[in-house]
This record gives C-alpha cells, structure tokens and sequence, in this order.
C-alpha cells in the first residue's frame, strides 16, 4: 500500500500546534491506534486507506482537554481544510516570485505541475484541481488587469511586525500590493467563503486591517531577501477561490468596506482608525488588564464543511437527539 499525502509531514504540522502532551491518552499512541485499527477495517471493507491516515491524523488534533471536549472534532476538520489552502498560498507565492524573471509566465499549467510535483491525492486532481486551476485563471486575470493600470504586487508570503502600547503585534500577508498613487492594498487568499462585512463591522475578522495597522506603524519584512515593505493601505481585498455568487464560474474578489453604492462595510477613511481602536482595547482589557479571554462563538460561523466527516458529525446529532427525545 503507498499513501499519496505525506504522513510525517501532516504529523509534524499536527504536533507543532498540538496542545496537550503528544504522549497524553488522545496523543500519538491513540492516532497510531486507530490508524492501524482503520486500516484493518478498510482492508476488510475496501474503505480509502489515505482517508483512514488522514481522519486518525487530525480527529484529535485540536483538543484543548482529555475529557470531555465538544467540538474538537470540527475544530480537527477546521484545520485539515486549512492545510489544503496552503498548497495554493505556495503556488501563488511561488508564482509571484518566479513572474520577477519572468512575467509572462502562465498561472495555470504552473500551478498544474506543481500539483504534480507534489504528488497531491488523486481524488484531490479529479475533485478539486479543476476548480482551483480555473479560480486561479481568473486570479491572473486580475493581476495582469491591475498591472494595466498601475498595480503591481510588492510581496508576498510577508511577516511583519509592529509595536503598539509596548506590545508586539506580529501577522503575516498573503499578498501585498503598490498601487499608482503609491498606497498600499492587503489581500487574503480565502479557499472558501471570506468574512462577512456584518462580520467585520462586529469585530470577528480583523486580520486585514491589523496587517494595514502594521504596514503603516510597523514593517513587514523577508528576512532571507532582505525585502522591506511599509506604507499606508488604503484598499483590502479578499480573494477567494469559491464559486463565484455574482458570475459563473470560480474565483471572486470583494473589499470589506464600504464603496461605490453597498449600503454596508466600513467607510474606506474610518477602515484603519476603526481596528486601531479595537486593537487598542484589545491589549487594553486583556493583555494589560485583569479581563479574562472571552470564549464568544462567532454567530456566522459556518457550521458545516466538506471535511466534517472527519469529525464524525452525523454520529453525534445521533447521539444529541436522542438524548433529548429521552429527555
């Protein structure tokens, strides 16, 4: 049997951000467990052994205790779907860099052999490579659009860092942009849906503008190139790799703020001032202060996603209503 995903990598990416001790009763022994105890059963009944590995390998990976922890389950499904947009952050990133000696290089079949060289599932090139490659398309499409009129991407894949009240912020950019008039846009690559205004405005998705907060107060920074990118972001764009709500097709691009005739979002002059603000009273109450952390789930958080097999979902609605018809 040869498994296509590379397992000591996923496992090492695991116990980077594992939380409890990796020789605990969920740890390594009670993965490597029902690994052997699945592949015995997929031996039995045909079942997909490089799912097997992967439900072993994350269906625990984000417990916060070793007893009862609900939602650990979605939270392991959360991080499995997130690893998979990092294959496209490294395509496009790689594609950046590589358009600096040549620009006209084509997304699309850059993209392809590296999903190649990679040796990514089969399942994954039947299901989702299409899909991918055809966002990506419409990806360069934009970028080459941009470059048209004066934009042109100053880094990607960037950490930087800033201080603010004697703490140290850090983030990292997907992408930064110049544009013409010499200001700055932040882009975030999102596989899947990004936050909503409704969301941003109530306070549950920051990260584009603390990352404006540090290219204006701070600096970003490629340490092995030397790079320095600073300035003041006046544009914030989400990039998705969805299906498109608005025309046919994949990949789509939308701005948190307010512009043009949408009735809602943040006014593109209050954008920066606005996470400030909550940044501010953020360290304010609970870095500095006496304040405990809140546990608040986000009200549109979307509760079901195509990895929430790993988690055993329908199991457990099983369970709850039973319960409660027994109650």
């Amino acid at each position: 049997m040869t498994l296509v995903h590379d397992q000591a990598a996923i496992l090492d990416a695991v116990l980077r951000e594992y939380a409890l001790p990796p020789d605990g009763a969920h740890g390594v022994v009670h993965w490597a467990r029902v690994l052997e105890n699945g592949q015995r059963v997929a031996d039995a009944n045909g079942a997909d052994h490089e799912v097997v590995m992967l439900f072993a390998l994350f269906h625990d990976a984000r417990r916060v205790n070793e007893h009862i922890d609900h939602g650990h389950g979605t939270r392991g499904g959360d991080f499995a779907y997130a690893l998979r947009g990092t294959l496209v952050h490294e395509i496009l990133d790689l594609w950046h860099k590589a358009r600096r000696a040549d620009p006209g290089l084509a997304l699309a079949p850059f993209a392809a052999q590296h999903f190649a060289d990679q040796r990514v599932h089969p399942l994954f090139r039947v299901l989702w490579q299409p899909r991918l490659i055809a966002a990506l398309t419409r990806f360069e499409d934009w970028v080459r659009g941009d470059e048209a009129e004066g934009r042109v991407v100053l880094a990607s894949e960037i950490s930087g860092t800033m201080e603010v009240d004697g703490v140290k912020v850090l983030g990292r950019a997907d992408r930064i942009d110049r544009q013409a008039d010499g200001s700055l846009v932040i882009v975030d690559y999102k596989t899947g849906a990004p936050p909503s205004k409704a969301q941003v405005t109530a306070g549950y998705a920051l990260q584009l503008g603390l990352l404006g907060l540090i290219a204006r107060d701070g600096r970003f920074e490629n340490i092995k190139t030397g790079e320095v990118v600073t300035g003041t972001a006046t544009r914030f764009e989400y990039w998705s790799l969805g299906k498109s709500r608005k025309e046919d097709g994949f990949g789509y691009r939308e701005t948190p703020m307010k512009e043009g005739s949408a009735r809602t979002g943040l006014p593109p002059e209050d954008y920066l001032p606005f996470h400030a603000d909550k940044l501010d009273e953020a360290i304010r109450l609970f870095i500095k202060g006496r304040k405990p952390f809140i546990a608040r789930e986000n009200p549109d958080y979307k509760g079901y996603n195509e990895y929430d097999q790993m988690m055993r979902l329908e199991e457990w609605l099983v369970r709850l209503t039973g319960q409660e018809e027994g109650a």
